[in-house]
């Protein structure tokens, strides 16, 4: 039987109302003007090279998507969209490589989509016709010769590495044991220290959950927490401490919760934002990425449905060390606001957040302190 983990409740600060326009937020994220596109639009993804050096991916009409950040303003730049639609899921940067993963779709079934930036333009890179079917939705790159790229394969989780020269299908995976598994999450410290957050909706762990894995060498992967309710994303801090987000869900109400997981060294704490069980929550409240800085200095975001309106809001919480807050955050208002990714500017920490506000981008930015 999997240990679903045993969780310390923190209480957050009330949060402001999240309904109106606001050019700044509680936060300290206000809004980034982002280029108009055909069609209905979404950022899923995004990545930090530097301050001046900012990459998003998503999906606009039946094309991938790709915007990029020079210090001053926001740009489409052009991008493969091979089949009859394509979108990309995730991006990541490090060691100067930029790559970004999601799926296509074609009159022959599509696949899975991988490109990566040269420098002067973003070029598909081909995968084997063994790992080409299913979806990637998460990418980590060291380099442009040690890249980590995960999703799934039909019902099963799918994990994968590219070393320079060919792709390696990692087996078993995390979840390997369950069907109808993900994963949803790639982070590390450093290219021997890898860990994953991935998500089951298999009848047998009823009901679903979100779990946390790390890399244990020959000995394949090490579950280190687990919690009811999907698992949406994973970061490392500078300390090596795992952090990961995603909503538990109430199995009475249905309604879902937001929670910050943490690993440290064997312990894992997980924080959620509600009152002590059992949960009041009259809408959902769900996260779906996170960054952490240092670890005292933790981002997540995600969306809510106003309780007010019903329409999705952003959703803005920090871990500062003590507690978790809530932030609420900018929205634009009339439409649904949400925000799908989160990231931090390496040295400089100045952070990035993206989604969708209605039917076109949505970029959000909170300069140093």
């Amino acid at each position: 039987m999997r240990l679903i983990v045993a969780a310390a409740v923190v209480w957050l600060a009330a949060a402001p109302s999240a309904d109106s326009v606001q050019k700044a937020s509680p936060s300290g994220f206000s809004f980034v003007s982002s280029p108009a596109v055909p069609g209905t639009a979404a950022l899923t993804g995004v990545a930090a090279v530097s301050e001046k050096n900012v990459w998003a991916v998503g999906q606009a009409g039946t094309r991938t998507l790709v915007e990029h950040w020079n210090g001053t303003r926001w740009s489409v730049v052009a991008s493969p969209h091979p089949g009859t639609s394509s979108q990309l899921q995730a991006v990541s940067a490090g060691g100067r490589a930029v790559w970004a993963v999601g799926r296509f779709a074609s009159s022959t079934g599509g696949g899975r989509l991988v490109v990566r930036w040269t420098g002067s333009k973003w070029v598909r890179v081909p995968l084997p016709s063994r790992l080409a079917g299913g979806l990637l939705d998460t990418v980590h790159v060291f380099s442009n010769t040690n890249v980590w790229a995960g999703g799934d394969d039909a019902q099963d989780s799918f994990l994968i590495h590219y070393d320079g020269h060919a792709w390696t299908s990692i087996t078993p995976s995390p979840l390997a044991d369950l069907t109808d598994a993900q994963i949803t999450g790639i982070a590390a410290a450093d290219p021997a220290h890898l860990s994953v957050s991935a998500f089951t909706s298999d009848p047998g762990t009823n009901p679903p959950a979100g779990f946390m894995y790390s890399e244990a060498g020959a000995a394949g992967w090490l579950e280190e927490g687990a919690i009811r309710g999907p698992m949406t994303g994973i970061s490392v801090d500078d300390q090596w401490n795992v952090w990961a987000v995603g909503s538990q869900v109430d199995h009475t109400t249905k309604l879902r919760s937001p929670y910050l997981m943490r690993l440290h060294g064997d312990v894992v704490t997980a924080f959620f934002d509600a009152s002590p069980p059992p949960y009041t929550y009259t809408t959902d409240h769900v996260l779906t990425a996170v960054t952490a800085i240092s670890a005292n200095n933790v981002w997540a975001v995600g969306y809510r449905v106003s309780a007010v309106t019903g329409r999705l809001c952003t959703l803005i919480y920090t871990y500062y060390g003590a507690g978790v807050i809530d932030l609420g955050g900018p929205n634009v208002p009339g439409v649904d606001n949400q925000l799908g990714a989160i990231a931090a500017v390496p040295g400089v920490y100045d952070l990035w957040a993206v989604g969708s506000a209605g039917s076109q981008p949505l970029i959000l930015h909170a300069p140093v302190s």
